[in-house]
């Protein structure tokens, strides 16, 4: 397999937050060039040179750039689930949580049992949790009062 490289896709840009500069997530950084790359590359936050979406690791299929399917898969360590690992499905443009791209990776991910966060354009999110994950009443109460959807699967 070729390394790959970001190239035109800057769909991270708008996706994720920076705190360095104070861009919150699900909207364009003042610094990106969308189809290009950062404006500032050479200058970027310290967030933005460290964060590398599983794409680049090598995730899904060469056609499956983030900019194409319009989904940035990444996993995060989540605080409000004990540090335990999250997958994460971020939306790039609306309904792109509903294409086939997205229900395949959901599906592929529940293989691995761990949670999945899909986090929408509008800021809806749903919580994947395998059954029986163990998730304590306050974890539960903050996502469910942020009006985090909570669904539970079989692992496959």
């Amino acid at each position: 397999m070729t390394e790959r490289t970001c190239g035109g896709c800057t769909a991270c840009c708008k996706t994720h937050m920076v705190l360095s500069i104070e861009k919150p997530p699900l909207t364009w950084c003042g610094s990106c060039v969308k189809g290009k790359g950062c404006g500032v590359y050479a200058s970027r936050p310290e967030e933005c040179a460290a964060f590398t979406c599983q794409w680049l690791m090598g995730f899904g299929a060469d056609i499956e750039r983030p900019d194409k399917v319009r989904i940035v898969v990444d996993f995060s360590r989540n605080p409000v689930l004990d540090n335990v690992l999250v997958a994460q499905l971020w939306e790039v443009s609306s309904d792109a949580l509903k294409s086939d791209f997205a229900t395949r990776t959901i599906q592929q991910l529940m293989g691995g049992k761990l949670p999945i966060l899909t986090i929408s354009c509008t800021a809806n999110q749903s919580l994947f949790l395998p059954k029986g994950f163990p998730i304590s009443q306050e974890a539960y109460d903050a996502y469910t009062k942020d009006g985090v959807q909570m669904k539970y699967y079989n692992a496959l």
